[in-house]
């Protein structure tokens, strides 16, 4: 997979059982998978981390697991790994966070650790002159702050 492809399901259900193994209390399998886990293209990562935390059908901790390991992703690895995004796909990631955050039937949970992405992704996208590249976010928050249902 490039980074300008959509995982494939078989990739999906491998990422998704590496992630599971992550919690495990078996020190053994845990390492394993964080090994596997740590071993995955960061720009590949960040996709299979976005489309767990969409998954609504999965269990609250690993969609929690994926959106604390998608923040910590934007954290530290950031500079590596955005730029090898199309446009487009940045554009994608920015609309999934926003439409993840005004997901209102979502665990209030999840939403706030998605709120802590889209912050640290903003923080990111502030150029050399504090000027956003993700316009959409201001928007976002003023339509939000004057919204009653926010």
């Amino acid at each position: 997979m490039t980074a300008t492809q959509s995982p494939s399901s078989e990739e999906e259900h491998l990422f998704l059982t590496t992630l599971q193994e992550c919690l495990q209390a078996d020190n053994e399998k845990r390492a394993a998978a964080e090994q596997i886990y740590q071993d995955i293209a960061h720009e590949k990562k960040a996709i299979l981390l976005l489309s767990t935390l969409r998954n609504t059908t999965l269990s609250g901790p690993i969609r929690s697991f994926a959106a604390v390991m998608l923040r910590r992703l934007f954290q530290t690895e950031f500079e590596n790994f955005w730029s090898k995004y199309s446009v487009d796909q940045q554009t994608a990631v920015k609309k999934e966070l926003i439409a993840r955050i005004t997901q209102l039937d979502d665990d209030e949970t999840i939403r706030k650790k998605v709120c802590y992405i889209a912050a640290e992704l903003a923080k990111n996208l502030m150029d050399e002159n504090e000027q956003s590249q993700w316009p959409e976010i201001m928007e976002f928050l003023f339509q939000s702050a004057n919204s009653a249902a926010m």
